[in-house]
């Protein structure tokens, strides 16, 4: 498909007068595609005050049979309550991407905005598309104000990468760490094991690898949409591994989301020491995290899970599909990652309301905060039928979603012990924070009616009616 055509698609299909805007799960403080699917946070940053929040976007998505070439779109935000909807910046309108502009990150250095992604190529043929048939290029935007891009450049290719790698080498992040700039990115080797490769750049176009993070023992067969970060003097790989096997409790989903904890120097010498996953529900992938003008380190989830058997969600449907997980600020603690809902989500509260032991409201979109005063059994239904219990004698808490999960079933934690649960609720979505956001559990639902019910002792609970973001 030529460029041109492409783009007349993408407009006739953001112009139309589609069902999407009476969509009942459209949601009021997520951020989701006008029309089409979204997909990965990417580009994120924020630069003189203003927030660029870049996603995946696959707008024509539901109007094409087959694959459709995805773009790089973006919000931008001064308080994460008001946005303003920016065009498409980055098309695949080049050899090297023609497939797709697929995911990726963004700095700002010498007054400059350099957007990192790679350029997917899918050549025709009898192919696995893991030794052969694919290109995966890293390209390269810039932008004086963040918004108009242009001077694209190819940065490598394939035949650039370490000779041991297969063709899934993807998701560029490019960063300053202790006055020098880096690349880390995902791959998978001809031995079917996850890695990710770091480079070095002095003038941020030209790279030289200098190492290579990997598990002692296989740890999935590729690793992709990492972030390098460094929480409280600790360094940790965001990494979502492809191909673990499932456990009882842990790594229940089709691909998960999570840390590797760094010991020693990530460019020399170093030990991976642990893995810990990022969220306990159905709908979380894909984390992209950034060092805002606060001092926070933020991450943004996408609220879906690739080939799982519910990733098409209702909505598609309706000509739309997917979105963002709230913001969410880390914080470290004993070498373990925290997440804690963003402060100006408090500016979305419009009415308050305390209860203790029991409660029993009827709103879709909600904030609940429940303390315990010591550890009980917990039992809160939500829509028609779906249920989050705490047992105190096992010690296991329970997402059951009935038949509001539109194929999701249920989901299991073993915690130590249950203090506190921080609840939000949108029209179709639930992200729960548990224990001050040792954890957290996300996941889309599908239901129309509004019950909130409370059972418990020894709790207070305070309740919030929500608002919605404004555009």
């Amino acid at each position: 498909m030529k460029i041109e055509e492409y783009k007349c698609l993408i407009k006739k299909a953001e112009n139309s007068k589609n069902s999407h805007s009476s969509d009942p799960y459209r949601l009021n403080y997520h951020l989701m595609p006008k029309v089409g699917g979204l997909g990965d946070p990417n580009g994120l940053c924020q630069v003189k005050g203003i927030y660029h929040l870049g996603y995946i976007y696959s707008p024509i998505k539901f109007d094409l049979e087959g694959r459709s070439p995805c773009v790089w779109k973006q919000y931008t935000t001064k308080d994460f309550i008001n946005y303003q909807d920016q065009e498409i910046f980055i098309y695949p309108d080049s050899p090297r991407d023609r497939d797709g502009v697929y995911s990726g990150s963004m700095i700002y250095e010498n007054n400059k905005f350099y957007a990192y992604y790679t350029g997917n190529v899918r050549h025709k043929g009898d192919h696995d598309y893991i030794t052969s048939g694919r290109k995966q290029n890293v390209m390269r935007v810039e932008s004086e104000d963040g918004i108009n891009f242009e001077n694209k450049t190819l940065l490598m290719v394939n035949e650039d990468f370490p000779k041991n790698l297969s063709q899934h080498v993807r998701d560029p992040q490019v960063f300053k760490y202790d006055n020098s700039y880096y690349m880390v990115i995902g791959a998978r080797n001809l031995d079917d094991e996850g890695c990710a490769i770091v480079y070095k750049t002095e003038d941020l176009k030209n790279f030289k690898e200098i190492n290579i993070l990997q598990t002692d023992e296989k740890f999935g067969y590729m690793w992709e949409c990492r972030d390098l970060i460094e929480l409280n003097g600790n360094i940790f790989l965001i990494a979502c591994p492809q191909g673990i096997d499932h456990e009882k409790f842990h790594f229940q989903n089709a691909h998960q989301c999570g840390a590797f904890l760094i010991e020693g120097d990530f460019r020399k010498e170093y030990k991976i020491k642990s893995f810990q996953e990022f969220d306990y529900g159905f709908d979380f992938y894909a984390a992209r995290t950034f060092f805002d003008e606060k001092g926070r380190r933020i991450l943004i989830g996408w609220m879906d899970m690739p080939e799982s058997p519910y990733a098409l969600t209702p909505t598609s449907k309706n000509g739309w599909d997917q979105c963002l997980a709230m913001p969410r600020v880390l914080i470290e603690k004993d070498k373990h990652i925290y997440q804690k809902p963003l402060e100006e989500f408090k500016n979305l509260r419009k009415s308050h309301k305390n209860f203790e032991d029991k409660l029993f409201e009827n709103s879709p979109t909600f904030e609940m905060n429940i303390n315990l005063k010591k550890e009980e059994d917990l039992v809160i239904k939500l829509r028609k039928d779906c249920t989050l219990n705490y047992d105190s004698n096992s010690k296991i808490l329970t997402l059951d979603m009935g038949t509001c999960g539109d194929g999701r079933t249920f989901r299991k934690m073993k915690l130590e012990s249950l203090s506190n649960l921080e609840i939000f609720s949108d029209t179709s979505t639930l992200e729960i924070f548990v224990n001050d956001g040792y954890a957290t559990i996300s996941t889309r639902i599908f239901d129309l009616e509004s019950q909130v019910q409370v059972q418990t002792k020894n709790a207070l609970i305070d309740f919030y009616e929500l608002g919605g973001f404004k555009f």
